[in-house]
């Protein structure tokens, strides 16, 4: 009785010998003479060899001696262990007694020159039976210039991958749905990640939301025509901070126009934003200073000219008044009998509306005259003997003088916090630049409020805030509340002057006054002295004031 095993081998033999009927049939009965096998053989770029079982090789065609660098003669005299020491032959007789006819061998080795050198191949092996006796056939392929090249593109891929991981630029390809393909190493190290932590992730979770329409409308927009374009948007930091790239974005498209892909190479430009900002902002402030300058020579001259005008008015007012006293009493004196009541009564309200009108006039000229003080206060301060002052004492000074303006309404909160609060400055002038802040912060609250002033030092300088809880000042005017005569108070209220003669105080003595504001939330204003002190007698002739003594900082 036959096995299972025996009997899986009978009908496996059995499908092979059925193949090689096949095979025979299909030869449409056509047959060749043995010179057209043998030129076609002869004619293969692939070399062939023919041994027996006990791998004596008993037919070669050209390929393979010229392979080999033996001739024909020589190798057919010769078996594959004495052409190639290093072949186990025991396992590769095995292999070959294996071979049943029909079955085909695949395999990548290395072939052994004449000369010692070792050639790289694959090959393929079959069996054939000839005259009852078995004989494997090797077509072997020489691989050497397609090692060759796949050792090249090899190295060319490294040298590629070495480039892209050693830039510091950012660069990444993703899918158009946004899942990353490739990232770079800079890239893992921006966003401290791995590779194996980004790769399938979307590139779109690394943009905060808002951004994500803006991103995705600039991608939509490249075209074949236009494949490449630079974009700016911003990218969220694993530790929540929110910085801003700049890409250089390639779209790769497929042979119907539709892309496949997005090829992004970027470089954080936060600190260049930052920058630009920063210039942007100091090139306002210059603009402003020369601005403020110039409208200092032009109040300067106006002061002057109007001050003329009402020194004119001013002066001619007693005099007028004592001649219209001189009248009153010759009307008096040449008065009508009493039965003219009428004329008497006309003279006398004729009389009252004239005093009344030069207490007008007495009125608006001492207004005018305070007008004009301020503005020369503006444009050139009263040149003052500078002492070293504590701007502490000021400031409780300036507080205790306005108490009235704030009281049972405001909240005064002192955050006192500087350590050096003694600078060198004209008290008189730094007195009142303090006084218009904070009547400034007390007319922006209505009700009850607070007023918070704080100071603290900076390196070399000492920082005065303060701080209300106000109205707020619109952004549009922010950058107006500086110059002369802008107000936002009613008509009569105000002269528009308080803030910009402190701003002239303080440039005066070489500070800086800032201003921060949210409509409904309150005011900050920022003034930043230099902390200077008394140097040796050392004269300056600058003419801001102080020219007696001269000052260092500290």
């Amino acid at each position: 009785m036959i096995d299972k095993s025996s009997y899986s081998e009978l009908e496996e033999r059995i499908k092979k010998l059925e193949k090689k009927l096949n095979r025979c049939k299909d030869g449409n009965d056509v047959h060749f003479p043995a010179t057209f096998y043998k030129i076609i053989v002869e004619q293969a770029a692939d070399a062939i060899y023919v041994h027996d079982m006990d791998g004596r090789y008993v037919e070669c065609n050209q390929a393979a001696c010229d392979m080999l660098g033996y001739t024909r003669h020589d190798l057919l005299q010769k078996s594959v262990p004495e052409v190639d020491k290093e072949v186990d032959f025991e396992n590769a007789k095995h292999l070959w007694e294996g071979l049943e006819e029909g079955d085909n061998v695949f395999f990548p080795g290395n072939a052994r020159k004449l000369d010692g050198s070792l050639c790289p191949v694959d090959v393929r092996l079959c069996s054939c039976m000839s005259e009852g006796k078995k004989y494997i056939i090797a077509i072997v392929r020489d691989m050497t210039e397609i090692r060759m090249k796949e050792d090249a593109l090899r190295k060319s891929k490294m040298r590629y991958r070495a480039v892209v991981d050693t830039q510091t630029e950012l660069i990444c390809r993703w899918k158009p749905g946004g899942e990353l393909t490739f990232v770079n190493e800079a890239y893992c190290r921006y966003f401290s990640k791995d590779k194996s932590q980004l790769i399938k992730t979307n590139f779109f979770e690394l943009i905060p939301k808002e951004d994500h329409e803006k991103v995705k409308k600039h991608f939509a927009s490249l075209t074949l025509l236009q494949p490449t374009a630079t974009h700016e948007h911003r990218v969220i930091m694993p530790n929540g901070d929110i910085r801003w790239m700049s890409w250089i974005n390639r779209a790769i498209f497929d042979d119907q126009g539709k892309i496949i892909e997005m090829q992004d190479v970027g470089r954080d430009i936060t600190d260049c934003k930052q920058a630009k900002e920063h210039v942007k902002e100091m090139q306002a402030k210059l603009n402003h200073a020369d601005k403020m300058a110039a409208l200092g020579q032009l109040v300067a001259g106006v002061a002057h000219e109007v001050n003329n005008s009402i020194n004119f008015i001013s002066g001619a007012l007693p005099s007028l008044k004592l001649n219209v006293e001189k009248l009153k009493d010759v009307l008096k004196q040449q008065a009508a009998p009493p039965a003219n009541n009428t004329a008497n009564s006309d003279l006398s309200n004729l009389v009252e509306e004239i005093a009344i009108l030069f207490e007008n006039i007495n009125q608006g000229t001492k207004r005018s005259v305070k007008i004009i003080n301020d503005l020369r206060s503006f444009s050139s301060p009263k040149k003052e003997k500078g002492v070293l002052t504590d701007v502490h004492a000021i400031l409780d000074s300036i507080l205790a003088l306005l108490r009235y303006q704030y009281r049972d309404r405001i909240e005064i909160i002192k955050k006192y916090s500087a350590e050096n609060s003694t600078i060198f400055c004209f008290p008189n002038h730094l007195s009142q630049a303090f006084m218009n802040v904070i009547l400034n912060g007390v007319q922006a609250i209505s009700g009850k409020g607070v007023i918070t002033i704080l100071t603290k030092n900076n390196s070399e300088t000492i920082m005065i805030g303060f701080r209300d809880n106000g109205c707020g000042i619109h952004k549009e005017i922010k950058n107006k509340i500086f110059e002369p005569f802008f107000t936002t108070k009613d008509v009569g209220e105000g002269t528009g002057l308080g803030l910009s003669i402190s701003y002239g105080i303080v440039k005066n003595i070489l500070g800086e006054i800032l201003v921060d504001s949210d409509v409904g939330r309150g005011t900050e204003f920022t003034i930043i002295l230099p902390l200077m002190q008394k140097s040796s007698a050392v004269r300056r002739t600058s003419g801001n004031g102080l020219d007696e003594t001269a000052v260092k900082i500290i």
